[in-house]
């Protein structure tokens, strides 16, 4: 006798279970299959030309070792990457994706230079910490935001 309840319990959970997975996967009247695909939260975002308004400015990083200091100059279109004791380095042709929060890869190209070569689709990972500070990935160092003298 319990045995027979236990079965008839368990069949009317599978059917329960089942129609109502079933009843989640539907797609709503109105909606295409394709416009449902493209409402995924976590779509893969595109690329976008030009560097990002949040990271744009002129950072530096503190002073280290024999009073050496890193710059990036980022602007609209192009940004500019300079170390203590070497030539600058021009970066342009910028296109970025947003990665994560407060976090973007940027594709650049570079120009030769008199110690280093030219080169295409470089990558760069770089996280905005907070509205002063950024992080590139790789690096060690925090850049700071600094105010340009007009």
């Amino acid at each position: 006798m319990k045995l027979n309840k236990i079965i008839a319990t368990l069949s009317v959970a599978t059917i329960l279970g089942g129609s109502a997975i079933v009843s989640t996967q539907m797609v709503q009247p109105g909606v295409t299959a394709n416009a449902a695909k493209r409402h995924k939260k976590h779509e893969k975002s595109a690329w976008k030309h030009g560097m990002p308004k949040a990271l744009r400015g002129k950072y530096e990083t503190k002073h280290f070792g024999a009073d050496l200091v890193e710059t990036l100059d980022m602007r609209a279109k192009t940004f500019t990457s300079w170390e203590a004791g070497m030539p600058p380095l021009d970066n342009y042709h910028l296109r970025y994706k947003v990665v994560g929060h407060n976090k973007f890869t940027i594709l650049y190209d570079t120009h030769a230079g008199s110690s280093f070569r030219a080169s295409k689709n470089s990558k760069i990972t770089i996280t905005k910490i907070n509205k002063n500070h950024l992080k590139v990935q790789y690096d060690h160092h925090i850049y700071r935001k600094v105010k340009e003298l007009k």
